[in-house]
């Protein structure tokens, strides 16, 4: 493998004005940034890149903080690509800056018509550029937006070399088609589904935001959305690859790091005008009548939620009087002249038996179904069913008095 002696790989400023002025610039400019820590992933990137049956595009390979030897790598893994392909790629070191700055670079040196996003760890199919090309002739001058799937992958070691095992099957967990009110809450395109009109977002003064550390692909590409739309390229040309283990975005910033970068954009948005796309009033007024409606119903679950909490508050207040009538009637019985004239005769049977007299003040913590279970076995028991007379006599005592009292 050669080195870095190659002109492809020496780093270089914009050349857009002399690109121009010597050759046709291409359709589509690839901004591809690597850290050189997964070298295999990048050999697939460029093998896809060789396999596009549409070859109008060039290729800038972003360095971010590579050391000598790393660079040296890069520099094989280049030379090792077919010529044609080795001539559309260039090289420039970036020895600074977040990971958003590369992309920032990137952009000011693209000569293409369009400009896409290819980390160096995902998969394109050979049909990538032709999709593109095919939505700017149908709807030019938007972002265009086609589909991928995603695949939990890790790295292997095969013959001693790294590889890439797929963890899982694909699967399509991003929408078909662009829907801005989905995007303001959070990323639903990952980078290698966008390509962006580069002279539009040139004139408008839109580049990435170099202050975020992570979602700056989201930023950008929401604000291009706002000034510009969005036009759909149908089919799936990528695989969007998620780590099983090993460094990733996702693993290298924290979730607060995550959520304090969302805040930060939804923050700059609010500070800006941000303009809603061809066809977003319909949905923004379909969004606000479910949003009227969930509310209409949210008070009226509330509202049958106080109901219902007023019903279980009788509820429990008419057990609480249920309990206290059973106490009552349990000790009428415990403290009657029947229960204490059969004593004897109980005291007499747990000689054989065993147990224990019923007290009322051993039954303070019990609930009402036990009180009320013990009232009626009380009610027929056999001590209860004995004095019956005596229950008899007494009535027919007091029931002169009762009547003259009523009188």
């Amino acid at each position: 493998m050669n080195n870095f002696s190659g002109i492809a790989f020496q780093p270089e400023p914009d050349l857009s004005e002399a690109w121009c002025a010597g050759v046709n610039p291409p359709f589509l400019t690839i901004i591809t940034r690597t850290q050189g820590r997964r070298p295999h992933t990048l050999v697939e990137v460029l093998t896809c890149l060789a396999a596009q049956s549409d070859t109008d595009f060039e290729l800038l390979l972003l360095g971010h903080r590579l050391d000598a030897e790393t660079e040296h790598l890069m520099a094989g893994l280049v030379d090792d690509c077919p010529f044609w392909l080795r001539n559309r790629i260039r090289y420039i070191a970036v020895e600074d800056g977040t990971r958003t700055r590369p992309l920032q670079i990137g952009l000011k040196a693209a000569r293409g018509a369009y400009v896409a996003v290819l980390d160096d760890d995902d998969i394109i199919f050979a049909h990538w550029v032709e999709r593109f090309r095919d939505a700017s002739l149908a709807m030019p001058g938007r972002v265009l937006r086609s589909n991928t799937v995603v695949q939990i992958v890790d790295t292997v070691s095969v013959n001693s070399l790294p590889g890439l095992r797929a963890e899982a099957s694909p699967e399509m967990q991003f929408p078909k088609t662009f829907n801005f009110f989905e995007h303001v809450l959070e990323n639903r395109s990952p980078p290698m589904t966008l390509a962006f009109p580069r002279q539009l977002i040139t004139h408008a003064g839109i580049s990435f935001d170099e202050t975020l550390t992570t979602t700056e692909d989201w930023d950008f590409f929401m604000r291009c959305a706002s000034m510009i739309g969005v036009a759909d390229a149908s089919g799936i040309t990528s695989i969007y690859r998620w780590w099983n283990r090993g460094e990733s975005s996702r693993t290298l910033h924290l979730t607060d790091e995550w959520r304090e970068n969302h805040l930060r954009i939804w923050k700059n948005w609010d500070s800006d005008y941000f303009r809603l796309p061809p066809g977003s009033t319909r949905e923004l007024v379909t969004l606000l009548q479910e949003h009227a409606a969930f509310k209409t119903e949210l008070l009226r679950q509330q509202q049958q939620g106080a109901i219902l909490e007023l019903d279980l508050a009788c509820f429990r207040l008419s057990a609480e009087q249920r309990l206290k009538s059973a106490n009552l009637r349990l000790c009428w019985i415990l403290e009657s002249t029947s229960w204490r004239l059969t004593r004897p005769l109980r005291a007499f049977g747990r000689l054989f038996s065993g147990g224990q007299e019923i007290l009322a003040a051993s039954l303070r913590d019990a609930t009402l179904e036990q009180v009320e279970d013990l009232v009626f076995a009380l009610y027929h028991s056999r001590s209860w069913r004995i004095a019956a007379p005596v229950r008899i006599l007494k009535r027919l005592f007091t029931w002169p008095r009762q009547l003259a009292v009523r009188r």
